[in-house]
């Protein structure tokens, strides 16, 4: 459901989330904030503007973490234990300022977020699919984030 913004809110800057990871396609920093801004843009009444001086509300941060993890371990005969799934877990960081009401305000908060794929299949197979499907995840963990006191 659409958020409703103060009254003195019009304008948002969403500032580029820079990959500060080891990993991750070489696009994720862009897209994951353009990701960021269209669903500012589809979900409030919020300008979303480049500059955050001229913004009312200003969200900014950095992809923190990309990493595979094996999870489920499963008996694999003389082998021992091996994963019967992965999962793909990215970090971010983030920031908001809130012109109209400093109590909304925080500062390098962590969002984290996941996806799981089976073990037999290389990250490379499943990344842009997974990869979407964690941003999303954190996009509206960070939406309802700086939108909870609305």
């Amino acid at each position: 459901t659409p958020s409703k913004p103060p009254d003195c809110a019009q304008t948002i800057a969403i500032t580029l989330f820079y990959n500060e990871s080891s990993g991750g396609p070489p696009d994720l920093s862009q897209t994951f904030t353009e990701n960021l801004r269209e669903y500012y843009q589809r979900n409030t009444k919020l300008e979303v503007i480049r500059d955050p001086l001229e913004a009312d509300l200003i969200l900014e941060g950095s992809i923190t973490g990309y990493f595979v993890q094996p999870v489920a371990p499963v008996a694999n005969g003389n082998l021992g234990e091996t994963a019967a799934q992965q999962k793909l877990v990215i970090d971010v960081s983030a920031s908001y300022m809130n012109s109209c009401d400093d109590n909304d305000n925080f500062d390098g908060n962590k969002f984290s977020a996941f996806a799981l794929f089976d073990a037999d299949q290389s990250l490379t197979d499943v990344e842009v699919e997974i990869v979407d499907e964690i941003s999303e995840q954190l996009i509206l963990k960070i939406f309802t984030k700086t939108f909870d006191s609305w």
